[in-house]
């Protein structure tokens, strides 16, 4: 299954959703026929049903889609440096309430112990990398 079969499911689901929605007038006013109400109710639910399944099969795509990228490696493994966002240095920590990634000298401007908690932006090395040592 891929995306662009969900998206026609979307559509058809959405189009099976509109003509619920013209249908259901004719059970209502003067001359209301509950058969047309019922035919019209039901010609929606069946729309929003194809709806959920789009939605369900574009997610079942991307998920497949996200493993076949981990397994193809497709994407670099490099790791990305993250820059202080007042000098576009290396940052050091990271600032949780404001979410800003800070290096060692914008720190001390940006240091307010009320508000703001910082976490380290350093990760631990690998069990691998470790026992090779």
């Amino acid at each position: 299954m891929s995306a662009k079969l969900g998206t026609a499911i979307l559509a058809a689901g959405a189009l099976l959703m509109l003509a619920g929605l013209i249908a259901l007038p004719a059970g209502f006013g003067p001359h209301a026929d509950a058969t047309a109400l019922a035919l019209g109710a039901g010609i929606f639910s069946t729309g929003a049903l194809f709806l959920g399944a789009g939605f369900y099969v574009k997610a079942r795509a991307l998920g497949t889609l996200q493993v076949q990228e981990k397994r193809t490696g497709t994407k670099s493994g490099r790791v990305k440096r993250i820059k202080c966002e007042v000098c576009q240095a290396p940052a050091v920590v990271l600032c949780a309430p404001h979410r800003t990634p800070l290096c060692s000298d914008c720190l001390v401007g940006h240091y307010d112990p009320r508000s703001c908690g910082y976490a380290p932006l350093a990760r631990k090395a690998s069990r691998a990398a470790s026992a090779s040592r």
